[in-house]
């Protein structure tokens, strides 16, 4: 148990170490990340997740320095993101406490919680330092280094 203590916490640091790379030029953060934030957001601060208003007072400029796209529909005045509620619930948390690099920290301790787990599960079929090195290789392999805070 102490060995996945010690995973976790250096692939935690070895995760939030990339916090603050840049996905563009300007802005730490691509693809949809800015609207699962967005709604997290607005959960937040209007306890629903109509970003109509949030669109309309620009509140993504904090963290996304471009100009957003609706991806929604509007439907009945009303305009929600199509991405669903699942994820922006689970940061929604995270995002009120410390705003986006609250959320950035919240996503690293859970890629760093999935591969302890992982590796737990490895010990039932195969021995340390086998299970070990294999949770290691998995936990610093490029994709969990690029989406370990994302």
């Amino acid at each position: 148990m102490k060995r996945a203590a010690v995973l976790f916490f250096a692939l935690f640091a070895v995760y939030a170490a990339t916090i603050g790379l840049d996905s563009f030029d300007e802005s730490d953060y691509g693809g949809d990340e800015p609207h699962y934030l967005l709604a997290a957001e607005s959960l937040i601060d209007d306890g629903d997740l109509d970003v109509k208003n949030q669109y309309v007072e620009r509140s993504y400029s904090d963290f996304y320095p471009y100009d957003l796209d609706k991806h929604g529909i509007e439907t009945e005045g009303r305009l929600h993101e199509p991405h669903g509620i699942g994820f922006p619930l689970l940061i929604a948390p995270a995002m009120a406490i410390g705003g986006e690099q609250g959320v950035e920290l919240f996503m690293a301790a859970l890629a760093a919680l999935a591969v302890m787990l992982a590796y737990l599960l490895a010990l039932r079929v195969a021995p340390d330092p086998w299970a070990l090195g294999a949770a290691t290789a998995v936990g610093l392999s490029a994709p969990l280094l690029a989406y370990g805070s994302a």
